[in-house]
């Protein structure tokens, strides 16, 4: 196991230099052609907002208001009908705290403050397993193993990992691990299986998950701060051969976090040996988050053909930016959307970047839609 400690202090001091490439071709001022839809299903905030990973017409929502909600855009609808239906999900009976889509958009894990895990048929509605927590407490954070979706990751408000077997609907014992602080969020890379773990106490852990012996296995510990800064949000991204036509160079494994003190950090993951990987502060980028768990995403298409990354995160003060790892620092706000009156909770693109949604604290979820 590796222990890193990683002061920040939340300033541009540890950033690596920019690069000089060619200017990427296409897409990159991100621009949009306005809102499509508007919805307002949910009386509380809407904490997240997620695409499926194989449909780019359905999004699902959780909420504070205990549900959540599937809702499926319709491109070709008859005069006279809705342009889109909405499922809601009831079941939880508190705050819906995190969900997961499966491999295929057919069902949804979901975890709440009521210590529940509920495994739904996003279809029908129909809640198809429910589990309670181990220690009986709020479940904070949740996520599908990508390889075998079997296999569902907990992370709880006394700062516990666990691993449920969804078909025994039973949390495996030896896979419980503690850590240092409520576990905000989890993220894992579909490609090395790494499991990213971040807390609200400014510490980001990665394990791997052995399914044979069903523990975890810690690969490095890492606390970015000496102040009380919580990750709420991970998002990990495997980067494809650069566009540039050199396939020779294979780029580095990226990190996104969006933490309570103001920052929105993108990090370089050094090394494809996991006992020597060193994390290497890439970027920072100023948004608005104090209070609330704010959330941010990769823009999915830009890996593949440009040198960088763009990345697209919510704000407390009601925007919706877009960043390019690129430009200098004072170039790096490429674009920002303005259409909510409260703080933006979540941000996400469907697979192929022609639709944004956005969710915001009054239960408010906005669907952009791209030029």
């Amino acid at each position: 196991m590796n222990r890193v400690y990683l002061f920040l202090f939340f300033s541009d001091a540890h950033l690596s230099p920019v690069p000089k490439y060619p200017e990427p071709v296409g897409g990159e001022s991100y621009s949009f052609s306005g809102v499509q839809h508007i919805f307002d299903q949910h009386k509380k905030a809407v904490g997240s907002c997620r695409f499926s990973q194989d449909d780019k017409y359905r999004l699902a929502c959780c909420s504070s208001d205990g549900m959540l909600s599937v809702i499926t855009l319709l491109p070709h609808y008859a005069q006279g009908d809705a342009p889109f239906s909405i499922v809601l999900l009831k079941g939880h009976t508190s705050e819906v705290t995190d969900f997961a889509w499966a491999s295929s958009s057919d069902l949804i894990v979901s975890c709440s403050l009521d210590g529940t895990v509920r495994l739904w048929d996003t279809y029908s509605g129909n809640c198809i397993r429910t589990v309670q927590d181990h220690f009986r407490c709020g479940i904070l954070s949740c996520t599908f193993h990508p390889k075998n979706n079997n296999f569902v990751v907990t992370g709880n408000d006394r700062g516990f990992l666990q691993v449920l077997n969804v078909s025994t609907g039973k949390f495996l014992s030896d896979s419980l691990v503690k850590t240092n602080g409520r576990v905000l969020s989890m993220c894992f890379d579909a490609v090395s299986n790494v499991l990213w773990i971040g807390n609200d106490n400014a510490t980001l852990y990665s394990f791997l998950f052995d399914v044979l012996s069903s523990k975890f296995i810690l690969v490095k510990q890492v606390h970015l701060s000496s102040k009380n800064v919580a990750i709420t949000s991970i998002s990990a991204m495997t980067m494809a051969p650069s566009g540039l036509g050199d396939f020779s160079v294979m780029k580095p494994p990226m990190l996104l976090l969006n933490c309570s003190g103001n920052a929105l950090l993108l990090f370089h993951v050094k090394d494809t040996d996991l006992r020597k990987q060193q994390l290497v502060l890439r970027r920072r980028f100023i948004i608005r988050q104090k209070k609330f768990r704010i959330r941010s995403s990769f823009c999915p298409l830009t890996m593949s053909r440009r040198p960088g990354a763009c990345v697209v995160s919510g704000s407390e003060d009601g925007r919706v930016l877009f960043y390019d790892s690129e430009k200098a620092p004072v170039k790096a706000c490429i674009n920002e959307l303005q259409g909510h009156s409260a703080p933006v909770l979540d941000v996400c693109f469907n697979h192929d970047e022609s639709l944004l949604a956005s969710c915001d604290a009054n239960g408010i979820v906005i669907i952009w839609k791209r030029v």
